[in-house]
């Protein structure tokens, strides 16, 4: 790519194993690559296991560097704690810094960074309404995208199937599938990462999604993509998935940790088909609105006003 107007953006990421924080990185560095105004690169720390992780398996190889030369771009793209790896003094080049957890403004570490100065994407209003206060510079709420070319209506369901997602919290998952097994219920536990084709697969044909948040998160995107394919979902409230899970309309939500307020809200889907399907309608509406289209339009929107 070449000319003047064509700025050269890097992104940088320290990957050890793949996460929603990972996911949001990488779709706005699609979003980037399919700006005819930006030229976006991405630098991995020498400790990172990114090549045989799907996360990153879109991103063309000539895409990505292997030595961090700062002075060779326009902008920057900053997540976490990846401010380690980069210089203190931008100059006058422009940083974006994505911000995906209220616990940025009150983690050491993370709360200094809010001090340099950036133009901030918050992925939730939740963690804008956190940080807002300590930021220097323009800070803006974009929500993280779900792929609703992946995350969809598709096929059938097996009535009152349920799912259990519980890999932030697999001591309650496992109590809770153990009880609902003794009930010949038809149920599945899943505690590990999996490919998201697979775990697409799974809510495509899962009546009943539960997943189970930390307690508190900047956004939980699961409760998303079980609605987008059309599952009762129940999640607990986790701060930063307030805009979405609606107790009684798009999601039930049992007390954090809970073990009889979770059983208790499966059994009520399990026996009241009427709130089972009020569930699923409004919950497939509202993941609607929360496309892939809808981030990036959002994304080339930042820009306009504060980047380029």
């Amino acid at each position: 790519m070449s000319g003047r107007n064509i700025k050269k953006i890097l992104f940088t990421r320290n990957f050890k194993y793949p996460t929603g924080g990972h996911v949001t990185v990488r779709d706005f560095f699609l979003h980037s690559l399919n700006d005819s105004r930006l030229d976006p690169f991405i630098y991995f720390t020498p400790n990172s296991k990114y090549e045989a992780d799907e996360t990153w398996q879109t991103i063309p190889k000539e895409k990505i560097v292997k030595e961090l030369v700062p002075e060779d771009y326009d902008l920057f793209f900053v997540g976490g704690k990846d401010w380690r790896f980069l210089p203190g003094d931008f100059g006058n080049k422009k940083v974006i810094n994505a911000i995906q957890g209220v616990r940025h403004a009150t983690e050491p570490e993370l709360r200094a960074y809010l001090d340099r100065p950036a133009y901030r994407i918050c992925n939730s209003q939740e963690v804008y309404e956190a940080v807002a206060p300590f930021v220097n510079g323009v800070a803006v709420v974009i929500s993280n995208g779900v792929d609703t070319t992946l995350f969809n209506v598709r096929g059938g369901k097996k009535t009152n199937s349920i799912l259990i997602w519980g890999k932030k919290n697999p001591e309650l998952a496992v109590r809770l599938f153990e009880e609902l097994k003794r009930g010949n219920v038809d149920v599945q536990l899943l505690v590990d990462s999996l490919p998201r084709k697979e775990f697409a697969r799974l809510l495509h044909a899962t009546d009943i999604f539960l997943t189970l948040p930390a307690k508190i998160e900047g956004a939980h995107r699961p409760p998303l993509e079980g609605m987008a394919c059309r599952c009762a979902v129940v999640c607990s409230d986790a701060i930063g998935n307030r805009s979405y899970c609606k107790d009684g309309q798009t999601c039930l939500q049992p007390r954090y940790g809970d073990f009889d307020e979770h059983l208790a809200a499966i059994q009520r889907l399990l026996h009241d088909e009427r709130l089972k399907e009020k569930i699923r309608r409004h919950g497939h509406e509202m993941s609607q609105r929360y496309g892939m289209e809808e981030q990036r339009r959002q994304y080339y929107r930042f820009l306009d006003e504060y980047i380029l």
